[in-house]
């Protein structure tokens, strides 16, 4: 049995509270990519030159997320537009002082942290609390 959300960001704001405010490395966590004009950004998503995607998301955390710039680790996959919801999984952490360039423009250090864009998923959790996939970017 799974349970379905209504919306992508209903999705996200219940995985807000899943979810601690600091990521750990190698976790993987549910993004959402914004509508545009969210933070002034008319187009969250690109294709790089070698085909992987640059993507803006907002990453769940505890109380309501962060905004940071991810990539996929390959070229090619599943197309990705605004309203898709993603799994990024952290890498590295951000600088031990100050928030980073990406974090000094959010606000928020966890901005800063590197990850990657590794699949796709529906909008909805099953018993065991495990996200349905859609697609992976390996």
């Amino acid at each position: 049995m799974k349970l379905p959300f209504k919306s992508s960001k209903a999705f996200l704001e219940y995985c807000n509270s899943q979810f601690s405010p600091a990521p750990k490395k190698g976790e993987g966590r549910p993004a959402m990519v914004p509508r545009s004009g969210f933070m002034n950004i008319e187009n969250h998503v690109s294709v790089m030159e070698d085909g992987r995607y640059r993507v803006s998301l907002m990453v769940c955390g505890c109380p309501e997320g962060f905004f940071t710039i991810s990539e996929t680790p390959n070229p090619g996959g599943e197309p990705i537009a605004s309203g898709d919801l993603l799994i990024w999984q952290a890498f590295q952490k951000p600088p031990f002082f100050g928030k980073g360039l990406i974090g000094n423009a959010s606000g928020d250090k966890r901005s800063s942290w590197v990850g990657f864009i590794v699949a796709k998923i529906a909008p909805e959790i099953d018993e065991a609390g495990k996200f349905t996939i859609l697609a992976r970017y390996p």
